[in-house]
């Protein structure tokens, strides 16, 4: 197993480089950028090193200045997507996530999952201390607090 994570970082870090010379090449192309930024996000998938975030910014700025959005909606959306699991999950930032969650509704207003994510961030506060699991009573249909040990 650990085999496999080495050659998986070791694939990351190359593609890492790899990219980094296409951002010499073309600085003014988010794709370099956003590639960079998804192998960092393979080699931190908890992200707590936080690897992935500048390099999705920097692609996200980047995309500000190309003339045509459509070329590069799917590679804003990847990034808008990641910064609000971030900022919500990691960073527990609220107020950010949700600022990138309207973000990304701009670009696809009707997407269900981005809907349902931001009424769920609007509601739930991500500092706040987990809720205790409740269990229904299948036979009186009431609910009652789980046992905790």
């Amino acid at each position: 197993m650990q085999d496999i994570i080495i050659s998986g970082q070791a694939k990351n870090t190359q593609a890492i480089n790899i990219f980094n010379k296409y951002v010499e090449k073309y600085p003014d192309d988010m794709f370099g950028n956003y590639m960079i930024a998804k192998a960092n996000a393979a080699i931190d998938s908890t992200g707590t090193m936080g690897l992935a975030a500048p390099y999705y910014l920097k692609a996200l700025e980047i995309g500000e200045n190309t003339p045509d959005k459509s070329k590069i909606k799917d590679y804003q959306m990847g990034a808008y997507r990641f910064l609000i699991e971030y900022n919500y999950n990691v960073k527990k930032d609220q107020a950010t996530a949700l600022l990138y969650a309207d973000k990304a509704l701009a670009l696809a207003p009707d997407d269900a999952q981005l809907l349902a994510n931001k009424e769920f961030m609007q509601k739930n506060d991500p500092k706040a201390a987990p809720k205790k699991a409740t269990q229904v009573d299948s036979k009186t249909k009431i609910k009652v607090k789980a046992k905790t040990k």
